[in-house]
């Protein structure tokens, strides 16, 4: 019966294959095609529907679930900043993930995180330890809609104008040229609300980035978006420029800002240079799977 199963996945992963993936450029589109392709996999029996289960390694583990997964090489480069990557128990999610999408950390993998903020996946209490994340598939990952695939990743930019305006617009033109739908609220309307209008826009989002300088957070606009990604469940990537550390309790910040900030991968602009703008940009496109 194993060995019927394993002809059955071979022959899907085969045929998934002669199906071109959208430039990785589309989050939403590819983030759609994943749902969809785990539905298949779990309505065929390859995986689970529940208790999707991630093992995670540290820098110098080794066994064979992690050598099944990428060689050396590709390990060093998937591995985040504390040095350690999730794979899957599952077999068969493990070549899926290896053959269609290239082995991704779920660190950097945009696509399965903008399934969790849309509730095609959540995360669950089935782990059994620290070192397992587990995943449940939601009845939308059955049901995903291919009209909807072509839907570019929308992206809130979060900044203070007398700070980082020509940051801003930086990654603004950035995130246009490789298709996204970036938003930088450069003007708002007379009369706007302007608190509700920048709320709306966020939970329009599938992103948000946070460009942080050093005199950012004495911004309560900018803590107040903070705050609405946080509650809305958005993806957040903080950015800070201009010698910005953020260090707990250091600052007066709002409820949410500091768990944001504590707990989230930052990309950092090492130095105050073309290089250092360009390297830190280069890591945000990469959030989004495209490399420059």
């Amino acid at each position: 019966m194993a060995g019927n199963r394993e002809a059955r996945f071979n022959e899907w992963l085969g045929n998934l294959g002669i199906i071109t993936l959208p430039d990785s450029s589309n989050v939403t589109s590819r983030a759609l095609i994943l749902a969809r392709e785990l539905g298949e996999g779990a309505i065929n029996g390859f995986w689970e529907t529940e208790g999707i289960i991630f093992d995670k390694y540290t820098r110098g583990a080794s066994g064979a679930e992690l050598a099944d997964y990428a060689d050396e090489a590709a390990l060093s480069e998937l591995r985040d900043a504390q040095g350690s990557i999730y794979v899957p128990a599952n077999p068969l999610l493990r070549r899926y993930l290896r053959d269609r999408w290239g082995s991704p950390n779920l660190s950097f993998f945009p696509e399965f995180q903008l399934l969790l903020w849309r509730q095609y996946l959540t995360e669950t209490t089935d782990a059994k330890s620290s070192w397992q994340r587990a995943f449940t598939l939601m009845p939308s990952a059955f049901d995903t809609s291919s009209d909807e695939t072509a839907k570019p990743a929308s992206v809130f930019i979060s900044y203070k104008r007398s700070e980082s305006s020509a940051f801003a617009l930086l990654v603004l033109a950035r995130l246009k040229e490789i298709g996204l739908k970036p938003f930088v609220d450069l003007s708002i309307e007379p009369g706007t609300n302007w608190k509700r209008f920048l709320e709306e826009e966020i939970n329009k989002s599938d992103f948000v980035v946070v460009l942080l300088g050093p005199k950012t957070l004495e911004s309560d606009t900018t803590q107040k978006e903070i705050v609405w990604a946080y509650e809305a469940n958005k993806i957040i990537l903080p950015i800070w420029h201009g010698g910005f550390r953020y260090v707990s309790g250091a600052w007066n910040v709002m409820d949410g800002v500091d768990d944001v900030l504590s707990n989230t991968h930052t990309i950092i602009v090492q130095n105050e240079s073309a290089g250092g703008y360009n390297a830190a940009l280069a890591e945000l496109l990469n959030r989004f799977g495209f490399t420059p």
